[in-house]
């Protein structure tokens, strides 16, 4: 009798695991893009709810995801680059989760230009001088032995840059620290589980970002060279996120203690 009764508690358990309410955690993006996939496929497959998470995404532009951050609007943004210079500058945001560490920025050129070095003297264009994809442009031209009278749109392979992932308010860490540490293992989960189900995310292109499938090829092929391994982002890349003109009054760009807790307890390196 007693192991039925256990039978059919746990039974009951495993079917209403998620009929308890949800934790809301809103967080802002700016539009869905390929380096938000990770989000919109794990909340399909569950990975928030098995976390008590019920997330919800808000399109925001950078310039304002900063301010609700900071206001405590927001439970958390994308915008890397932005988060950090924020942070340098004494704003109490702080990345804590970075899904990219490489630039998702692509070179057009006319089929003639073969190699960089092409380029040299050569009318492009860019969009916004001074910004983040102006500064990284210039930095690979110089390494490429190439003048850097004009600017371009570029991505991934010579340049580190952590440009998206999760801004969080300094205030969830000290206040809502186990919270906080549910939100980051439905965030490594679903990261992974983009890049190891190449044909899942695939379809999550093709679908949301209304590509051909040549097109969502390339698209995901840029997702897995850009894209962290397990949400922490190299050294060079969180540097080269920050603003040239922050006043870096803080040190401490990035604070990834509750992620690495939890790749110990997942067994992920």
């Amino acid at each position: 009798m007693l192991k039925l009764y256990i039978r059919l508690l746990v039974l009951f358990l495993l079917t209403c695991k998620n009929a308890f309410p949800l934790d809301d955690f809103t967080m802002g993006v700016s539009t869905k893009h390929i380096s938000v996939a990770y989000l919109y496929i794990g909340k399909e497959r569950g990975f928030f709810a098995d976390e008590g998470i019920e997330l919800k995404l808000v399109l925001i532009p950078a310039y304002l995801g900063g301010t609700a951050l900071i206001a405590r609007q927001l439970d958390g943004m994308e915008f890397g680059s932005t988060g950090i210079t924020l942070r340098a500058n004494g704003a109490p945001v702080v990345d804590v989760f970075s899904q990219s560490e490489k630039p998702a920025w692509f070179l057009l050129t006319n089929p003639s230009i073969k190699d960089l070095k092409q380029l040299s003297g050569k009318a492009i264009t860019v969009g916004v001088l001074g910004s983040g994809s102006h500064l990284a442009t210039i930095e690979i031209l110089k390494k490429r032995g190439v003048n850097p009278d004009s600017v371009i749109f570029f991505y991934g392979d010579y340049f580190d840059l952590a440009q998206f992932g999760l801004i969080v308010n300094d205030s969830s860490l000290e206040t809502r620290r186990p919270f906080m540490k549910r939100v980051l293992r439905a965030f490594l989960k679903s990261h992974m589980y983009s890049l190891q189900n190449r044909e899942e995310t695939m379809k999550w292109v093709l679908t949301n970002l209304k590509v051909e499938k040549e097109d969502a090829t390339k698209t995901v092929d840029v997702l897995i060279k850009i894209a962290t391994k397990n949400g922490i982002a190299s050294d060079t890349a969180i540097q080269n996120a920050l603003d040239p003109a922050a006043k870096r009054t803080r040190k401490d760009l990035v604070d990834y203690t509750l992620l690495r807790e939890i790749h110990q307890e997942l067994g992920i390196r």
